[in-house]
């Protein structure tokens, strides 16, 4: 029977390594040709786009904006009327 020595208290704790099951997946130019274009195929050119009804999603943010800024500008003036009611 083999004696251990007896181990020394750390705050310290060495995790141990991990083993991850990996298999590498190989690069088949030929396939890459293949996936990119049937994607061509699925999307829209771009004068269908222009096409398209105009959703204007720039212009919603750009009005989620502008509340953004009227919230904010409502808060200042009221704690700053709340500031200025405390020092008088």
């Amino acid at each position: 029977m083999a004696f251990k020595a007896p181990k020394i208290p750390s705050f310290f704790h060495t995790p141990k390594h991990r083993r991850f099951d990996y298999t590498p997946i190989s690069y088949n130019p030929e396939e890459e040709k293949r996936k990119i274009s049937a994607y061509r195929n699925i999307l829209p050119s771009d004068q269908e786009l222009k096409d398209l009804p105009n959703t204007d999603l720039l212009s919603f943010r750009r009005s989620e904006k502008r509340g953004k800024n009227i919230r904010l500008a409502i808060i200042v003036c009221v704690l700053a009327c709340a500031t200025y009611m405390l020092i008088k």
